[in-house]
């Protein structure tokens, strides 16, 4: 095996980090699945489509990605290449970046503080004045379906999906 492609940070993270626990550092390289995708997109010219109806298109930065991987950009040009001028920022992105409870320890050892927090961040995507929230990490992605909101949650995976099938 010479690469390893994730889709969940969370995971890619305790990967890099094995070797601080005393176990041998994997021999693999290891790419989010944005980093994978976006220079195969950037070559395809014309493979996405642009997809309309979705509104102001907010990206949620998953803590992991963003703060332990330091992934920021790839999403968000992924997104751009789809929703172009409708991608907004929210207050807290990036390193900055709150996080939406989604993990699963989080969830499960703080079910109350972890729905808290993802009903925050919708309020944020809300106040950007988002009517879809995009993140990548499918943890998040899940959590978020849990909080009632009239703001259309989707995984990159799902948008990049649509746009392959044809746009709208």
């Amino acid at each position: 095996i010479s690469k390893v492609v994730f889709c969940d940070p969370a995971c890619q993270a305790n990967f890099r980090t094995t070797a601080n626990y005393g176990n041998k550092a994997p021999a693999f390289e290891m790419e989010h699945i944005t980093e994978f995708l976006l220079p195969i997109l950037q070559q395809k010219h014309g493979l996405l489509r642009p997809l309309e109806g979705k509104g102001n298109v907010a990206y949620h930065d998953p803590s992991f990605l963003a703060r332990h991987l330091r992934i920021h950009n790839e999403p968000r040009e992924i997104l751009k290449m789809v929703v172009g001028s409708n991608l907004t920022e929210m207050f807290r992105n990036r390193l900055n970046t709150f996080c939406s409870g989604g993990e699963l320890l989080v969830k499960a050892a703080f079910p109350e503080v972890a729905l808290s927090a993802a009903k925050t961040r919708l309020q944020e995507a809300e106040a950007a004045g988002a009517d879809t929230l995009v993140c990548a990490d499918p943890h998040d992605y899940r959590h978020f379906l849990d909080v009632e909101s009239d703001i259309k949650i989707m995984d990159l995976m799902q948008v990049l999906l649509e746009s392959l099938e044809g746009g709208n």
